[in-house]
């Protein structure tokens, strides 16, 4: 079996597209995922399938979302090595003046074509700061990601992409509660 952790955008935020954990739970449990194990409010969930198409994996979830609870929700699919490797490239990880506290991993659907870098520095605070690699967006918002203007709704609109975002600690834990599956 093989291990995926899945990442729901916009849920359960402002009373909207409401999925309760136990109600996800059960979702995934209809599609034949097993040791289903959801992660905070915000529609983070690991599970184990023996499929291993991440596309084929989403698409069902969103169907299974959409079918189920009558509304639209953009589902990620990471496997563990992803995950691992998305946390430990962070580039703002290794410089010790940067409280991991205010570290956000925008996730991002896919790659995103070519895009322009000013609209960025034009909106970004002084201190904040943001690197784009691969599939993922990493910041470092000081004050806090409730005060930034590097949303997900910004970087959807600039990158033409799914996005959705976590915390360094929620990333984290989904990391190892993910690889205590597999050990």
């Amino acid at each position: 079996m093989n291990t995926f952790i899945v990442i729901l955008r916009g849920i359960n935020v402002s009373g909207k597209k409401i999925i309760k954990m136990d109600v996800l739970t059960k979702l995934l449990e209809a599609l034949s995922f097993v040791n289903v194990t959801t992660y905070v409010q915000s529609g983070n969930a690991v599970f184990s399938s023996n499929l291993t198409n991440l596309k084929e994996i989403a698409d069902l979830i969103h169907d299974k979302i959409a079918e189920s609870l009558a509304f639209e929700v953009p589902v990620l699919i990471l496997t563990i090595d992803k995950l691992k490797r998305i946390i430990e490239e962070n580039p703002f990880l290794h410089d010790s003046t940067l409280d991991k506290e205010f570290l956000y991993y925008t996730f991002l659907g896919n790659q995103p074509a070519e895009f322009d870098k000013e609209k960025i520095e034009h909106i970004k605070a002084e201190d904040e700061q943001y690197e784009i690699k691969n599939e993922v967006v990493y910041l470092y918002c000081p004050f806090g990601y409730g005060k930034t203007k590097l949303t997900n709704n910004f970087f959807e609109n600039l990158l033409q992409v799914s996005a959705t975002t976590r915390n360094y600690n929620t990333a984290t834990s989904l990391l190892q509660l993910a690889s205590m599956r597999e050990n």
